[in-house]
């Protein structure tokens, strides 16, 4: 079970009857939903504020921090490092309210002791990051490339459906990610990218979408090294010759397409073993 799973299962089990009369409260519910992902961050503060004005709100907050402390400092904790990160993977100048809301909630969140009125500016400034982080994952400049070649790869469809009925692929894949040696995973990265309806399909999306395609492995192999950077990874010499010749590429072509599509998916596979 998930750490947030864990948190929610707490939140239910110790503050089940706040969470009955809030969830009968419509104008409180109806706030709720226009703290979505989003929204200005000013205008999410302003919208918690009003939110936690609500008495049975407020207490279910209490509730909530009081009763599953333990597990809410680690999921906190997790959130606060995550939205660091990835401020500096995809390079995020924050505004100056945001700015000033993050070093609040890391300010909060070192406090050894928080009293009623902190602990409703932490649950409003939390919400605040998580829906930021969402922005910043689903916004950035890869996320947009990455949305642009998924528009263009469906020039492809007849191929793509291929490729997804295929049975042996599927069966290819499925054992990819349960594989836990690394050089084995490598392998079946080969496997896969090699096959025929996969190779196939890739190979229509170069020829179809060849510059978005280009800019999505490059773009990816920097951010990829931007992770081993932050993460501090020791690189093994197998995936120091993968980045060192997906960064001298040019160009992409049918002829270097596997070969390209393998580099940039066991530097991913690494990265993803070991953070």
């Amino acid at each position: 079970m998930s750490k947030e799973m864990e948190l929610n299962n707490c939140y239910k089990e110790k503050c089940k009857s706040y969470m009955e009369e809030i969830s009968k409260d419509e104008a409180l519910q109806s706030k709720l939903l226009k703290n979505l992902p989003g929204l200005d961050s000013k205008k999410a503060e302003k919208i918690g504020i009003e939110i936690y004005k609500n008495p049975n709100f407020k207490l279910f907050t209490l509730c909530r921090y009081n009763s599953c402390k333990s597990k809410f400092y680690i999921k906190i904790k997790e959130l606060y490092k995550s939205f660091q990160y990835h401020i500096k993977l995809y390079d995020i100048k924050l505004n100056a309210h945001l700015a000033k809301l993050n070093n609040e909630f890391g300010t909060l969140l070192n406090k050894k002791k928080l009293n009623e009125e902190e602990i409703i500016r932490l649950f409003i400034i939390i919400n605040i990051i998580k829906n930021e982080e969402v922005n910043i994952i689903f916004n950035n400049h890869f996320a947009k490339l990455s949305f642009k070649l998924f528009k263009c790869t469906k020039k492809c469809d007849d191929l793509s459906k291929i490729m997804i009925q295929n049975k042996d692929l599927f069966d290819l894949r499925l054992k990819m990610i349960l594989e836990k040696d690394i050089i084995k995973k490598y392998k079946l990265i080969e496997d896969i990218t090699l096959h025929p309806a996969q190779l196939n399909l890739e190979k229509c999306i170069t020829h179809k979408c060849n510059k978005i395609y280009f800019e999505v492995f490059k773009k990816g192999l920097e951010l990829n090294i931007k992770k081993i950077k932050l993460n501090k990874l020791k690189v093994p010499e197998i995936i120091k010759k993968e980045i060192d010749y997906l960064t001298s590429l040019k160009k992409l072509s049918e002829e270097n397409l596997a070969k390209v599509s393998i580099a940039a998916q066991k530097i991913s596979s690494f990265i993803d073993s070991k953070t």
